[in-house]
């Protein structure tokens, strides 16, 4: 089966929609009460990177002169900077979860413990496939996670813009109440 216009589509429409968050954050980052500022931020960063991972990940994919041998170490890579670029984001939203406290902690984790799962999950298949083969199930595994992230993404994008304008309506946290 051919994976190229699967991961065509997903680098197309992670563009898009990092462009997106790109002027969303740009325009409502201002309207935020300071003491939420923090948090929002981060889950902007942690939105960011699951894009670039669902962008970068198949554009690799898509340069011909690469062939299924190389794609674990590529995966590899790509997964590897996805885990340290999400914890290093994913920091400042525990802090705030601490600091604040509240009944946040299910939407923390989904903000921090989801990406990581499905990066952990992207590294374990490209890791059976790096002294193996790359096969099909390899490919259909490795577009199902891309599709997972790339799902959260959108649904943490959502929150954030939804959640931001609340706040800035508001002017109080959530769990404050």
């Amino acid at each position: 089966m051919n994976w190229t216009p699967f991961y065509a589509a997903m680098v197309g429409a992670a563009a898009a929609v990092m462009g997106l968050l790109f002027v969303a954050v740009q325009l409502s980052a201002e309207k935020l009460p300071a003491d939420v500022r923090d948090g929002w931020q981060s889950v902007a960063f942690c939105t960011f990177y699951l894009f670039l991972t669902a962008f970068f990940l198949p554009l690799w994919f898509l340069i011909p002169t690469f062939d299924a041998r190389e794609r674990p170490e590529i995966t590899l890579i790509v997964a590897s900077i996805g885990v340290l670029r999400s914890v290093r984001a994913s920091i400042p939203i525990w802090h705030g979860v601490l600091r604040i406290g509240g009944n946040r902690w299910w939407e923390m984790l989904w903000y921090s413990l989801g990406p990581l799962i499905l990066y952990m999950l992207i590294l374990y298949e490209a890791g059976k496939t790096y002294y193996g083969h790359w096969s099909e199930s390899t490919d259909q595994n490795i577009a199902i996670f891309l599709l997972i992230l790339f799902s959260l993404g959108l649904k943490n994008a959502w929150n954030l813009f939804a959640e931001a304008a609340f706040q800035s309506n508001n002017k109080t946290p959530r769990g404050n109440d």
